[in-house]
């Protein structure tokens, strides 16, 4: 029995002393568990676990950077709000993310910006039973889910890489989230890319799938008496024509039919022509574009927050 033991004891010592050693030498850029495919929900569903809040964001990049915190908060005139996007997500996963939020807490309110981008394929992977009790867990439950998603390779490159993204908002990959959850990008010295600069997306076809998604999550907001309000994304001033493309125009109309069948708010701020200067990408608003894009669209949304 005790040479058993001793063998146990042999095999297990090595892995403990290199995971030791590793968040000792990494414990500044520690990577979160990988729960999920995605760094950005990984890394936000370890720093804000078990927040409650009356107004959520769900989404993608667009949710998480367009929506200026700061502005948001004085609107509501509430504290109580959080921004629970993340890089990449889809309208099936804004579904999923609603769901195992409100398993812990309903909101009153939730928002989401979005365009025909988030119609696509691409979801983020993960088990939605697990997320759901990563997000109600505690900080000392998080040993177990390191074992359980051993990926050595996955922790060594973003270990490297994690700490310049953590203090940076003039990066695209920026993961300096605001107290709310938000990551608003730089106003000056941003690091554009001409590619993201100039992307049209009068190319996309919407999946019927996200449609279907998004009236899942929809019901689903209306069955539980949350209020949602849904602001279609604009593009940027030389690229607005291409919003009169058939995919957008015929997205839009979708996108305003499922929302509002279910009681829910349509507003499409690509009616308004957004400066150039206000943009880091050909969608997402800086620091100072997003306080002006939010101030604009919350006048819009809040007769709807305050009817009964």
């Amino acid at each position: 029995m005790k040479k058993f033991i001793l063998k146990i004891f042999l095999f297990i010592a090595p892995v403990v002393v290199v995971v030791v050693a590793f968040i000792i030498i990494y414990h500044e850029s520690l990577p979160a568990p990988k729960i999920t495919s995605s760094l950005s929900l990984n890394e936000k569903l370890i720093r804000f676990r078990r927040t409650k809040a009356d107004f959520l964001v769900i989404g993608s990049s667009m949710s998480l950077s367009n929506f200026n915190s700061e502005r948001m908060v004085k609107w509501i005139n509430s504290d109580s709000y959080f921004n629970f996007s993340s890089w990449g997500s889809k309208m099936h996963d804004s579904w999923l993310q609603t769901r195992i939020y409100c398993s812990y807490h309903q909101p009153k309110i939730v928002f989401i910006n979005s365009n025909i981008v988030d119609f696509r394929k691409e979801d983020i992977v993960y088990d939605e039973k697990e997320v759901e009790k990563y997000f109600q867990s505690y900080p000392w439950n998080d040993w177990w889910y390191y074992l359980n998603h051993i990926d050595v390779n996955y922790y060594l490159v973003q270990a490297k890489d994690l700490k310049p993204l953590l203090q940076t908002d003039l990066d695209y990959s920026s993961l300096l989230f605001d107290k709310y959850g938000a990551i608003p990008f730089g106003d000056t010295n941003f690091k554009k890319e001409d590619d993201r600069w100039n992307e049209k997306h009068d190319t996309i076809k919407a999946l019927e799938f996200q449609y279907e998604c998004l009236d899942s999550l929809s019901d689903f907001l209306m069955g539980k008496k949350i209020k949602f309000v849904f602001i279609y994304c604009p593009t940027r001033k030389e690229l607005s024509s291409s919003y009169q493309a058939e995919n957008i125009l015929n997205n839009k109309k979708r996108v305003k039919e499922i929302v509002e069948k279910h009681g829910g708010f349509f507003y499409d701020s690509s009616e308004i022509v957004w400066d150039d200067s206000l943009f880091v990408d050909s969608i997402h608003f800086n620091k100072k574009g997003s306080a002006t894009y939010t101030d604009s669209c919350m006048k819009k949304v809040l007769p709807y927050l305050i009817r009964d």
